[in-house]
């Protein structure tokens, strides 16, 4: 077994720390894609004791409140539209 990428935000030595075994690393070393909203939500359905650190859980949630809100923003200023407040 070797580690070919980290999660964002995570480093090397955090990986290392947490391995009992001397880690075989790849070179280069890759960084995995930041999962998508549906893969997050998802994986809390499927495992909601998640096995996610607990910056990785922070940082997930983080950014998917701020895309909710973002988004429920712009749908509240949509219905408050002069187009729509005219009719």
């Amino acid at each position: 077994m070797y580690l070919d990428a980290l999660f964002p935000g995570v480093t090397l030595d955090e990986v290392k720390a947490l391995n009992p075994w001397d880690l075989k690393v790849a070179d280069p070393l890759s960084e995995c894609p930041k999962a998508t909203d549906a893969e997050t939500l998802a994986l809390r359905k499927f495992a909601p004791s998640s096995s996610f650190t607990k910056p990785v859980a922070t940082e997930l949630s983080g950014a998917h409140l701020q895309k909710t809100i973002a988004e429920r923003e712009a749908r509240l200023k949509q219905c408050k539209s002069p187009e729509l407040s005219a009719n």
